[in-house]
């Protein structure tokens, strides 16, 4: 009797392990699986034609606030932006009003943080590419005295060699009184895709850096 139950409770084990395996073979359920390990942004599927994100409007449809702290607004559009500082506790770069920098005085622009009566922060912004893009490219705004902007890019968590990013030298403008401004032009491609971009306002000396016209390009 007892060696006829251990066989029944066999054949009950391995009716079982075959009715799993059939349920992990169903349509979709490996693809599902693949997609949690692999986690947010990496294997999920490209872009079929660039993204272009002008600050004018968020991925909702619905117009931005100026000035106004943002993260998580673009997302859906595979942009997450952040923003760091020495001198404050800020995580958020603000959306600015584009009167008080670009040179044709209208529109927005990504800056960095805004802190109350002391003005803007000075620090990094961090543009993270959650579906990891072969190529960037974005208008970038700051002070002329900046000889070079400092800009540092990452793929598959290593940086990006600097001479492989392309700079386009643009106008110098005045703006408001202030020392003269300048504008150019940032492509950077990864063959492997771009996980993160950042752009450091520390200096020396500390200065104001701000983004407009981003495109995303898979």
């Amino acid at each position: 009797m007892a060696e006829t139950r251990d066989r029944d409770r066999l054949s009950r084990d391995r009716d079982r392990l075959s009715r799993s395996r059939d349920r992990l073979k169903a349509p979709g359920v490996l693809v599902g699986c693949a997609a949690i390990l692999a986690g947010p942004g990496i294997g999920a599927p490209r872009r079929d034609s660039p993204t272009s994100i002008d600050f004018e409007s968020f991925a909702n449809g619905s117009a931005v606030c100026a000035p106004c702290a943002v993260s998580d607004e673009w997302v859906s559009l595979g942009l997450r932006v952040s923003f760091r500082s020495w001198s404050a506790g800020s995580t958020r770069p603000y959306l600015l009003d584009g009167r008080d920098y670009l040179p044709d005085g209208a529109g927005h622009a990504l800056g960095p943080a805004l802190n109350g009566e002391r003005g803007l922060e000075v620090g990094v912004i961090r543009l993270d590419f959650v579906e990891r893009p072969r190529t960037v490219s974005f208008a970038l705004y700051g002070p002329d005295l900046i000889r070079r902007f400092d800009i540092e890019a990452r793929s598959g968590g290593r940086r990006i060699d600097p001479v492989s990013i392309e700079r386009t030298p643009g106008l110098v403008y005045d703006i408001g009184g202030r020392a003269p401004f300048r504008r150019e032009h940032i492509t950077v491609r990864a063959e492997r895709g771009i996980d993160e971009i950042s752009l450091d306002g520390f200096g020396p000396p500390g200065h104001v850096l701000l983004i407009d016209d981003l495109v995303i390009d898979p």
